[in-house]
């Protein structure tokens, strides 16, 4: 195990996917993985190569697998959610976007995208709360969300 070239694969394999050469990406995140089994970074940034190329399914694996090795790791919760919410999956979506939420409480993407599936999962007051919360903290994307969704 060498932490230190797990890390290097790593940051290469973001560079990669960075410039969308996700089999590129993918191969380092894998021998970032292989030299460091508990590298949870590796495990988020291939969940993320994964889901730009469509294979949601893989991706939930690694996401859930780097929350597993770092049950605080708000950016892992956060990407599950968004797979979660890109597949209407909703419930599911917002136990993530809470968790994130709770780790993170000033991250105004986590009450949008838990305003938004709520919406979609039939709570529209929830979702306002959130919404109006996102808006708060500057997201314009919930402040232009606010009139269309609580009328």
């Amino acid at each position: 195990m060498n932490p230190g070239l797990s890390q290097a694969y790593n940051n290469r394999g973001n560079v990669f996917a960075n410039i969308k050469k996700y089999d590129e990406a993918l191969a380092d995140f894998r021998k970032a993985i292989e030299l460091n089994p508990n590298n949870a970074k590796a495990y988020n940034n291939r969940g993320n190569a994964l889901a730009n190329i469509s294979k949601y399914d893989q991706a939930l694996v690694d996401f859930s697998k780097a929350i597993e090795l770092n049950p605080n790791y708000f950016e892992a919760y956060f990407n599950r959610g968004s797979i979660f919410k890109h597949l209407k999956k909703y419930e599911p979506a917002i136990a993530d976007f809470s968790k994130v939420v709770d780790l993170k409480p000033k991250f105004s993407e986590a009450y949008y995208n838990r305003g938004i599936a709520e919406y979609y999962s039939g709570r529209k007051e929830a979702a306002c709360m959130d919404l109006k919360q996102a808006a708060s903290l500057g997201s314009q994307q919930a402040a232009d969300a606010l009139p269309q969704i609580c009328k």
